[in-house]
């Protein structure tokens, strides 16, 4: 049973992603499910625009990076970030991956990462800019698990048109690590839990399958963001209050600021912590989850204040 629930809170997980409804800045209709055709391959996603949202309004803009074998819809519910759309009226976008997996640095090969997946979301932008009226200093990126790890991946190669990214339990694709850098600062968030099988606290191939490529350690990560953004190498501590003992881990925030052009970098260490997105709930899915905090709102408070 354990088992069996276990499986089907990370199926739900790796799936995440949704959408809602879209005008754009003349008043017209835009339908609810986007195509988009790039390098000759027609791609997919979904958009939500605050109901009450004035057209007049120039939004921020949050890309939402599902987990490998997933598509963007199953992300809305889990996650919650289309209420914070509402209240501080901001557009989601929902993308989906080219066969369930986003091209994110790994070379891996028992997954199919064949698409420029940097080129379809340059494209997005675009796309989502010919409706809207985009702040294009305030478009940010998060993921969860392979859309983590893109998000790593597309900062590295988008950053003079990517502000923030938020990377859950996920960290840069080891083949990508060596020549990691940024032409233009880009802030980061970075949750990781130290007992997660999937993408392995201290490195490794995900799930330990060396057909899926491997990862550097989540600390390993976060030294790479410090020193590409330039960041003081002296973070400020704080432990996150321990609000749910009974969930089996506690977190610890880390926030290394100073950077360059205000750049910051801030890693949630989540001891304990599994293959989850902290402050979703139900099951302990792969690994612990985390109680003490919501990474929805995490996420979105780092951006706002960035």
């Amino acid at each position: 049973m354990l088992h069996m629930r276990n499986s089907l809170y990370c199926i739900a997980l790796i799936m995440l992603f949704a959408a809602g409804c879209r005008r754009d800045k003349q008043n017209d209709t835009v339908p609810l499910n986007g195509k988009l055709t790039v390098n000759g391959v027609q791609r997919t996603y979904q958009v939500y625009v605050p109901p009450s949202a004035n057209v007049s309004t120039t939004f921020p803009l949050l890309f939402v990076f599902h987990g490998g074998g997933g598509g963007g819809s199953a992300s809305v519910v889990p996650l919650g970030f289309n209420a914070l759309a509402d209240r501080d009226q901001f557009i989601v976008v929902y993308p989906d991956a080219y066969n369930d997996n986003w091209n994110d640095g790994r070379n891996a090969s028992c997954i199919d990462q064949s698409q420029d997946d940097v080129a379809y979301v340059n494209a997005l932008i675009d796309a989502v800019s010919q409706h809207y009226s985009i702040n294009t200093s305030k478009v940010f990126a998060c993921g969860v698990s392979n859309g983590g790890i893109f998000c790593h991946y597309l900062a590295s190669r988008l950053s003079t048109r990517i502000k923030g990214i938020a990377a859950v339990i996920a960290s840069i694709a080891e083949p990508v690590y060596p020549g990691f850098s940024v032409s233009s600062p880009v802030s980061a968030l970075l949750i990781n839990g130290t007992d997660d099988p999937g993408v392995l606290y201290n490195g490794g191939a995900i799930f330990g399958i060396p057909c899926r490529g491997r990862v550097v350690g989540a600390e390993a990560t976060v030294n790479k963001w410090v020193a590409v953004n330039n960041c003081n190498n002296t973070p400020v501590t704080t432990a996150i209050p321990d609000r749910v003992p009974t969930d089996g881990c506690t977190a610890t925030q880390y926030v290394y600021a100073g950077g360059s052009s205000g750049a910051k970098v801030t890693f949630i260490k989540i001891q304990g912590g599994g293959h989850t997105w902290p402050g979703t709930g139900g099951g302990t899915g792969t690994g612990n989850v985390c109680q003490d905090f919501s990474a929805t709102q995490y996420v979105w408070d780092f951006f706002r204040a960035i």
